[in-house]
C-alpha cells in the first residue's frame, strides 16, 4: 500500500471528500488526486499536517495501514486466543501464553488478556461459556 492509498482509505473511513480531507493544508485537490494514484509524492510535513487536522496520530496511521511483522504476529496470536476461549481450550491458551512470554515485542495488554482467558477457563464456572 502506498501513502496515497492509505490516505484514501483513511479519508473514506472518516467519510470525507477529497476537499474536506486536505482542508487547512496547502495541497490542491489536483495534487491530492494524483498523489493517491502514485503520480505525485507527498512531503512528510504535509502528511503530518493532514493527519493532525483530522485528529489522527502519525503512529496510529502507520500502524493501521502499514503494520509491522510484530503487529501481524500479535494480531494472529490475539485471534488464536479468542478461538481458544470460545472453544474452551485451556491447553491452547497456555501454549499461546508461553509463546507470548518468549516474544519481547508482544504487548502487555495481550499478555494480560492471555492470563485472564486462562483464569476464566480454569475457573470451571459458567463465565467461560459467555459469548
Amino acid at each position: 500500500m502506498t501513502i496515497g492509498e492509505a490516505l484514501k482509505s483513511l479519508r473514506q473511513s472518516l467519510g470525507l471528500t477529497q476537499a474536506q480531507m486536505i482542508k487547512g493544508s496547502k495541497i490542491t485537490i489536483t495534487h491530492y488526486s494524483k498523489m493517491k494514484k502514485g503520480q505525485n509524492r507527498i512531503f512528510v510535513d504535509d502528511l503530518i499536517l493532514i493527519l493532525q487536522l483530522r485528529g489522527v496520530s502519525i503512529a496510529n496511521f502507520f500502524k493501521k495501514y502499514f503494520p509491522t511483522k510484530y503487529d501481524m504476529i500479535s494480531q494472529e496470536i490475539s485471534q488464536e486466543l479468542n478461538q481458544a476461549f470460545y472453544n474452551n481450550d485451556v491447553k491452547k491458551a497456555r501454549n499461546l501464553k508461553r509463546q507470548i512470554l518468549v516474544d519481547k515485542h508482544i504487548s502487555t495488554e495481550l499478555k494480560d488478556r492471555a492470563d485472564l482467558i486462562i483464569n476464566i477457563l480454569n475457573s470451571g464456572d459458567d463465565t467461560a461459556s459467555i459469548k
